[in-house]
Parts: C-alpha cells; sequence; structure tokens
C-alpha cells in the first residue's frame, strides 16, 4: 500500500533538513532560518513537523534509521559478526563520504547543546552500532556491568574520533586508534568467552564501505 502524498512530502522535507543540518550544523538557524535557507515557507515545516525541537528531534531519527539500514544490510550478510568488527565497518561507511560522516556530526552537534535548547529523549543513541550493543555483549558473556562500561568506552572514542576525522590528513591516524580500542574490545570479551579474538585486518571487506553517496531512500 503505497504511503500517504502527505507523508511522501514529510519525508521528502526531511532528507532535505538531514542534509542541511549535515552541512550547516544542528544550532545555527531557527525554524524560521532553516526554511529561508531551504526556499521554503516556514508554515509548511510547521506543518509537517511543528516545532524547531520536533524537526531536530525527527531529523536525528532519521540520520540514526539511514545508519541502521546499512547496519542491518551488514548483519544480513554477515550474522555472526563480532561488535568490534561491526563498528569497524559503521568506521569504514562512515569515513567513505562527507555526506555520512555527517549523519554522525548531527547526532554529537545535538548532544553537545547546551540545556534547554533541545531536549533529546533519555538514551537516544547518535551511532547504529550503539543500538543494542550492551545487550549483544552480555548475550556472549559479559556482566551488565562490564557490557556498559565498554559500550560507554568506545561511545566516548568514537565521539572523538568523528570530529578529529573531519580534519584533512587524520583519517588513517584515526582509524588505527579505533582498531586499537577494538582490538582490546576484542581482546577482553575473549577473556570472558573463550572466542579467539580475531586478528588484526582479518575483518572481511565490506562493499558498502566505497559507497560515496548518502542513500536517504532507505
Amino acid at each position: 500500500m503505497a504511503r500517504p502524498p502527505d507523508l511522501i512530502r514529510r519525508q521528502e522535507l526531511l532528507d532535505t533538513v538531514v542534509r542541511h543540518l549535515g552541512q550547516h550544523g544542528v544550532g545555527v538557524s531557527s525554524l524560521r532560518g532553516i526554511a529561508r535557507e531551504l526556499g521554503l515557507n516556514v508554515n509548511v515545516l510547521v506543518h509537517h513537523f511543528g516545532s524547531r525541537g520536533d524537526l531536530l528531534r525527527s531529523a536525528l531519527d532519521r540520520a540514526l534509521h539511514i545508519q541502521l539500514a546499512v547496519q542491518e544490510r551488514t548483519l544480513a550478510r554477515t550474522p555472526g559478526i563480532s561488535q568490534g568488527d561491526l563498528i569497524r565497518s559503521w568506521w569504514r561507511w562512515l569515513t567513505s563520504s562527507h555526506d555520512h560522516l555527517a549523519l554522525a556530526r548531527i547526532g554529537i552537534e545535538a548532544a553537545s547543546l547546551p540545556p534547554g535548547v533541545l531536549r533529546l529523549r533519555p538514551g537516544v543513541s547518535r551511532f547504529s552500532w550503539q543500538v543494542g550493543m550492551r545487550d549483544r555483549l552480555v548475550a556472549i558473556g559479559l556482566d551488565r556491568d562490564s557490557a556498559e562500561t565498554e559500550t560507554a568506552r568506545i561511545t566516548a572514542l568514537v565521539t572523538g574520533l568523528v570530529v578529529e576525522v573531519a580534519t584533512p590528513g587524520t583519517r588513517s591516524r584515526c582509524t588505527r586508534v579505533l582498531d586499537a580500542a577494538l582490538r582490546d574490545l576484542d581482546g577482553r570479551v575473549a577473556s570472558v568467552t573463550g572466542a579467539i579474538p580475531p586478528s588484526p585486518g582479518a575483518t572481511p571487506a565490506d562493499p558498502e564501505g566505497s559507497a560515496g553517496i548518502i542513500d536517504l531512500a532507505v
């Protein structure tokens, strides 16, 4: 069954807003300013999204949804992929395109806004691999406290690396830093589960990693 035209229009507008925020930042403009920069009447955005806060929260949800759609394809190709390799796959995809990188930056910028500027729902994830990471680590044998610590550790590291990798010439260095942290994670998981941690560079090639254009139609 086809979506009603109004929902289709809303999706098109939301994808346009996501691209705009990725290019210009989350905290730079009012709802009226966003509409002006997109060549829209502000009432169009109000009709479809409500307030500026509602629009930004919808954009954050959309940015995460795009990442999750890519992750689902990765999991479908490699059902037994480790948490470390899932994050490596995401990182390759993220750093393959400025548009992809902007999706993660949107969440980071929103979380760094002053209190009261944007009220985020508790526990909102910025990165697709954060969704369910704690439960996946618990399922393979880590206790809940350790799983929460590992999730927080990698989240903090990746947040900094996403900001850093936007600087020209830093991608290789950031990738090495992340891989070292993920090898430590693989080792700690292996020490609990008795599994053999993957060797450096053993992650299968990711055909999505070289994509240069963001796919907002997922």
